[in-house]
């Protein structure tokens, strides 16, 4: 990346791969990086599926000792590539990987979410092309005796020194749809990892009846197509699949039949990002 020359230089040691689909916050992502207070190495994956094909190019292209995954809808603080780095650095040898939090927009809490991996044992677990590909790659780190760091501190808002960025700012209606009815599917499987999730679903109805937009609505239905396609088998996320998410066309058209002949004449409310 191009940085000043006066900032730490850790091109030597750290790679930053950011994975891309073309969504509409992948500019902002990359205008964050661009602020970074270090030097180091920057690779876009561009346009591989599903998720677990993009997250194993990393592995395979990574010449440095650590690399961080990041997704286009980061937007990291200055500070977060050297934080990561600085963690990790000062960790023991067994630590495969080091999270830091970020703030999530759209549920308004903090989440583990921006990673940072020591690429001599992440490389010795290939990805699987499964739902929640990189928890079946720790688990399978725990069992060989390896283990990830949390996230630091307790993070009560979006202010607080320990959030390394944002997440889920650029969220459209498909988006959000796709990312709470993966969510929920999740969260029903490993109910103790999630349980932070549960909460949501009456914020949700909250939301969409003080304002009905269609952006409110598919949030909501996206979490319940998720519980009802709780046990289904499911790959890991694939964007060229997106265009026929099970459930969506059928939101949009409830809402479009709730919508009154004036709102349908003007294209209705809360159609763009979130």
């Amino acid at each position: 990346m191009t940085a000043s020359p006066l900032l730490a230089d850790l091109s030597s040691q750290v790679t930053a791969f950011v994975a891309t689909v073309g969504a509409a916050s992948f500019p902002d992502c990359m205008t964050h990086l661009a602020r970074q207070d270090c030097r180091f190495r920057l690779e876009v994956i561009e346009g591989l599926a599903p998720m677990s094909a993009a997250f194993q190019r990393m592995l395979d292209r990574c010449a440095t000792p650590f690399y961080v995954q990041i997704d286009e809808d980061m937007m990291l603080r200055p500070s977060a590539v050297r934080r990561l780095h600085q963690r990790m650095q000062a960790s023991a040898a067994d630590v495969a990987l080091v999270v830091g939090w970020l703030w999530d927009v759209h549920l308004g809490r903090a989440i583990q979410g921006v990673k940072i991996f020591r690429h001599s044992i992440a490389s010795r677990y290939p990805y699987a092309d499964v739902e929640s590909c990189e928890k079946d790659q720790l688990s399978r780190m725990q069992a060989d005796g390896y283990r990830y760091l949390r996230p630091e501190g307790v993070v009560a808002t979006a202010d607080d020194d320990n959030v390394l960025g944002l997440h889920g700012a650029h969220y459209n209606p498909r988006a959000v749809y796709e990312r709470y009815s993966t969510l929920e599917r999740k969260r029903l499987r490993s109910p103790d990892k999630l349980a932070w999730f549960a909460e949501h679903a009456p914020d949700f109805i909250r939301r969409f009846q003080a304002d009905p937009t269609e952006f409110n609505l598919m949030a909501l239905m996206g979490l319940i197509a998720g519980r009802l396609a709780a046990g289904t088998p499911w790959g890991e996320k694939d964007y060229t699949r997106y265009h026929d998410l099970p459930g969506f066309d059928a939101a949009v058209a409830f809402m479009e039949a709730c919508r009154g002949p004036a709102e349908r004449e003007r294209g209705g409310a809360g159609a763009g990002d979130g």
